[in-house]
């Protein structure tokens, strides 16, 4: 079930999100802020940092009402693309406003984008990952190709203690939309694989290379053992010099 786009929101189940691809003034660049664009952010991030405890919970406790509809689950065979940043908590204790401002732009000007021009969607963003679905694992595998390739290009003239670096892990199977939230098991070993990948790495599970006929050249890694995943995995990692775009 792909987005359906109503104005400036895709739908998904009955969750609502703003289009990520709204037109940005600032300049296409993931380098670090400037101060005019510095001054806005720090002033909500000091409202939200004012706010009240309960504030940030709102809605959190709806399940909880009585007389609430029974929610929407969706099972699905999806691909999924976890990426994040290496080196995140570094990049924070050093520019925390910074930091938040390169990410938001790097998710809207080139994840988000890139999601999209492959078939397929982000999922879910929370901190430094970013999860995306594809119904095809060939699709997350040549997004992950193309998201390293730009965001090399982009980030190159950065000082190296201060670029953006994307570590990326995918993997296929069974997932579950509640109410349009994406859960299962293929969320979890993406989001491992990336934790286990080193800078610009994309690692794949075996079924991913199997199912998507990865159009790049693959490495075998062997099985690994993943934090919290009982299994092992058999892992794959996709071979640098790549020419998927």
């Amino acid at each position: 079930m792909h987005p359906v786009r109503n104005g400036n929101h895709y739908h998904l189940g009955l969750v609502v999100r703003a289009d990520p691809c709204a037109t940005d003034e600032r300049a296409r660049d993931f380098g670090p802020a400037t101060e005019r664009q510095e001054a806005p952010a720090r002033a909500q991030l000091r409202a939200i940092d004012d706010a009240p405890p309960y504030a940030a919970r709102s809605g959190a406790d709806d399940d909880l009402w009585p007389g609430r509809a029974e929610p929407r689950i969706e099972r699905r065979r999806l691909a999924i693309l976890a990426a994040d940043i290496v080196g995140y908590c570094r990049h924070v204790e050093r520019d925390d406003i910074d930091t938040a401002l390169r990410l938001r732009r790097l998710r809207r000007q080139l994840l988000f984008p890139a999601a999209q021009e492959h078939g397929g969607w982000v999922a879910e963003s929370i901190g430094d990952c970013t999860l995306m679905a594809f119904s095809e694992p060939a699709q997350a595998v040549s997004c992950a190709i193309a998201i390293r390739r730009k965001l090399a290009r982009l980030e190159r003239d950065s000082p190296e203690d201060q670029r953006l670096e994307l570590r990326m892990g995918v993997s296929v199977g069974g997932v579950i939309f509640v109410d349009g939230e994406l859960f299962g098991q293929p969320v979890n070993v993406a989001a491992r694989l990336a934790a286990l990948a080193g800078v610009g790495e994309i690692y794949l599970t075996e079924p991913t290379l199997i199912d998507g006929q990865a159009p790049a050249a693959c490495e075998a890694l062997g099985e690994r053992t993943l934090r919290n995943i009982a299994t092992p995995v058999c892992v794959y990692r996709v071979a640098d010099g790549d020419g998927a775009a």
